[in-house]
């Protein structure tokens, strides 16, 4: 059998930072605005909520295209001809609205009516050329109420984007077009139609992890409300983790998925008789992301009305974001020099791990055997071991990752 073996030297001074839990306040200034923030550096980037129409995704893979529901535009599908764009009839089709889905980026208004490939809702897969064309006719309502027909004409693997928006009697026609490649440090571009400009309105993509927004959530089979909650960035892994401390870093029994909303708005329910939300006590969500970072997030106040503020908990588990830790096979071990303890964070993806310290001579000092996946914390006595140098060895399947270590 073959090992990849790893061997890192830590540096210990750093490395009480790496657990620390830190506290943050994020207020959406009454679900006006969209918060963007990055989980490592607490950074915050704000946005005007109503601010824009339409978002189209950037990458190139993608055909998804967002309509601003929380601010009031409405899209609706009146033909699934494109011939028809001069002769719209709306007859009994104003009554079915279309929302972005609230669980993946991919999925906007425009793209929700597609079912499966080569059909993308407002555009259908070409085999030959691997471009979308326009396939449905949409009339949209905007926030001031007047209606307009919009179409999308194309998505090219090159990146160029076209899309028509005209007055309901087909006058007053927009056609603007743009590349993905321009706006690609973003997951969207937003169009803004009374300005008729193209605007960079989220942060760029690789600088934030949680969305603080409102958004549309389907709370009946049908019915559609208005939420204030938040949505995590593309690329994200995400589990919800009940009935156990907060403070618990014990993740053997959740499960990650990549459903945008798993943080959402559900962690906080209203009091009507004391008039104030209140929080699910033994809730947290863990994050792994696309560097392999893991994050532990969980909430403790919030306050609605004219502030809309999230009071949370953030702490890094596993990576590099604040200590610099982290290697790509997920095992940190400090402190190092010890005196009397070391402790080893492991992420292992088997069932079947051990660790061992090994001395100078090659003798194993001390061997444990595991049968559970996930994050887990081993803690090694030291203080009845020999001064001097000794390696770690942590195995997971076939990776073997071995530390060196102080003891003092």
């Amino acid at each position: 059998m073959n090992y990849k073996i790893i061997t890192t030297f830590l540096i210990a001074a750093s490395m009480g930072s790496a657990f620390a839990q830190t506290a943050d306040v994020v207020s959406t200034t009454g679900g006006t605005k969209d918060v963007y923030y990055q989980l490592s550096s607490g950074n915050k980037v704000e946005a005007e909520g109503s601010s824009w129409h339409f978002a189209f995704t950037t990458l190139l893979v993608d055909a998804s295209v967002l309509s601003n529901d929380i601010a009031g535009v409405e899209v609706y599908m009146v033909s699934e001809d494109v011939a028809n764009w001069d002769k719209i009839d709306t007859t009994g089709k104003l009554n079915q609205r279309i929302y972005n889905s609230e669980k993946s980026w991919n999925n906007g208004a425009f793209s929700n009516l597609g079912g499966m490939h080569p059909d993308y809702g407002w555009g259908t897969y070409n085999q030959s050329t691997h471009n979308l064309n326009a396939k449905r006719v949409f009339v949209i309502k905007l926030p001031n109420g007047d209606y307009k027909r919009m179409i999308i004409d194309k998505m090219e693997t090159t990146g160029n984007v076209a899309f028509r928006i005209a007055d309901m009697d087909g006058s007053n026609v927009i056609s603007k077009s743009f590349n993905k490649n321009t706006y690609k440090n973003r997951n969207f571009v937003h169009y803004n139609l009374n300005l008729d400009s193209f605007i960079e309105y989220e942060a760029e993509s690789i600088k934030w992890e949680l969305c603080f927004t409102k958004y549309f959530s389907e709370v009946a089979p049908g019915a559609q409300y208005p939420v204030t909650g938040v949505k995590i960035n593309r690329d994200i892994k995400i589990a919800q983790r009940d009935n156990m401390m907060v403070t618990s870093n014990d993740t053997s029994t959740i499960t990650y998925g990549d459903n945008i909303t798993e943080i959402g708005a559900d962690w906080k329910t209203y009091n009507m008789t004391a008039n104030k939300y209140e929080i699910t006590q033994d809730r947290a969500y863990f994050l792994k992301l696309k560097n392999n970072d893991v994050w532990k997030v969980y909430f403790t106040d919030y306050t609605g009305g004219p502030t809309g503020s999230f009071s949370f908990t953030k702490q890094l588990l596993v990576g590099t974001g604040s200590a610099g830790q982290m290697d790509n096979n997920n095992v940190v071990v400090y402190p190092n020099p010890a005196n009397d303890k070391i402790t080893l964070l492991t992420d292992a993806t088997t069932n079947n791990w051990t660790i061992k310290m090994i001395d100078v001579t090659g003798k194993t000092v001390f061997a444990k055997q595991g049968n559970t996946a996930g994050f887990i914390q081993n803690t090694i006595e030291v203080s009845n071991f020999n001064k001097g140098f000794y390696i770690v060895e942590f195995t997971d399947g076939q990776i073997v990752v071995r530390k060196k270590v102080q003891v003092q």
